[in-house]
């Protein structure tokens, strides 16, 4: 073929070829063309609302020695109130601190406790037997039962603590639980985008999770079901960014947000720095209507990790002594 004759059978083509580029791609037409959600404009969302900061909270003392911070309080998140003071089915997370060789009192909380330790070291008790606290150990006591807590003589013991009744469902433990989450499986990989969550005490029926964040990355935005209860709390020091709605707010340690629960405002974490982080984070969502959903089959190996995740405790030789002040 001649030059003029392929020009002439690339000019009959053309016609063709520029249809079949404004042809839309199959199934296009059922495909919903993706929209940004509403600004806290439209829905009248202030996000310090929803932000509580342990930094803000007046410090207070509980067993007579153990430092105590709110960090997220009980409250109406539907309601004008305290920033931070928004939870409806749990009662309080705080930021607690002991100071090195400081002990509590014999403490017996009418609530369970969810606890993790971030720094230092020490022990925890029934005054029988006693186990060890290091940080990345998660805590569960049962509600009523009498404990206390110790640091060691090398520096404060620092941890987050959640109180409040068991997950609704949920199989309330009768001892006192104590797991090294290092050795725990991540649950979820790559929710929302990254997230990475283990699940300490899932066991028992609790939707607590640690959720890390690698270096760089940013969690899908998403709403939830009206009237589902989701917090965090950011345990790690580095820099990190919070997305409420159409703002967003610098995200320090010991700061939480409970999700403005509209169903219509997205939230997201965003790790703009270069190390790991970790939030500690609990929710109760609203039970949906008709059968129960049958739970999908759990792979041995996480029951075989929590298995090894969980301390045994020690017999209580002696119990601590608690610090006495020292005399004017």
């Amino acid at each position: 073929m001649g030059r003029l004759g392929l020009v002439a059978v690339l000019a009959g083509l053309l016609p063709a070829l520029a249809q079949a580029q404004v042809l839309p791609p199959v199934g296009a037409a059922e495909r919903p063309v993706p929209r940004e959600s509403e600004s806290n404009a439209v829905t009248g969302i202030v996000p310090e609302r929803f932000i509580g900061d342990a930094a803000l909270s007046p410090p207070r003392i509980i067993g007579n020695a153990m430092l105590v911070r709110t960090i997220l309080g009980k409250g109406d998140p539907a309601q004008p109130g305290w920033p931070g003071a928004l939870l409806v089915h749990k009662s309080e997370i705080v930021a607690a601190s002991l100071e090195a060789g400081e002990a509590t009192s014999p403490m017996q909380r009418p609530e369970q406790l969810i606890g993790y330790v971030k720094a230092g070291e020490g022990t925890l008790d029934d005054g029988g037997q006693r186990w060890p606290l290091r940080p990345g150990h998660a805590f569960l006591i049962p509600a009523g039962l009498a404990h206390r807590i110790s640091a060691g003589a090398n520096g404060a013991l620092q941890m987050t603590i959640l109180s409040g009744p068991p997950q609704a469902g949920a199989t309330p433990s009768p001892v006192i639980l104590v797991r090294d989450t290092a050795k725990l499986l991540y649950v979820e990989q790559g929710a929302h985008w990254v997230n990475l969550s283990k699940a300490p005490f899932r066991d028992v029926g609790e939707r607590f999770l640690l959720v890390t964040m690698a270096p760089m990355t940013i969690a899908g935005a998403h709403a939830h079901v009206p009237g589902t209860e989701e917090a965090w709390v950011k345990l790690t020091p580095a820099p990190a960014l919070l997305q409420v709605g159409s703002e967003i707010r610098e995200w320090k340690q010991d700061q939480g947000f409970v999700v403005p629960p509209n169903g219509r405002t997205v939230h997201a974490a965003i790790n703009h720095s270069s190390q790991r982080q970790t939030w500690f984070y609990f929710s109760t969502m609203p039970r949906p209507a008709g059968p129960p959903r049958v739970a999908a089959p759990v792979d041995p190996a996480f029951a075989q990790a929590v298995q090894a995740a969980t301390i045994a405790p020690e017999p209580l030789i002696a119990p601590p002594a608690p610090r006495r002040p020292a005399r004017p």
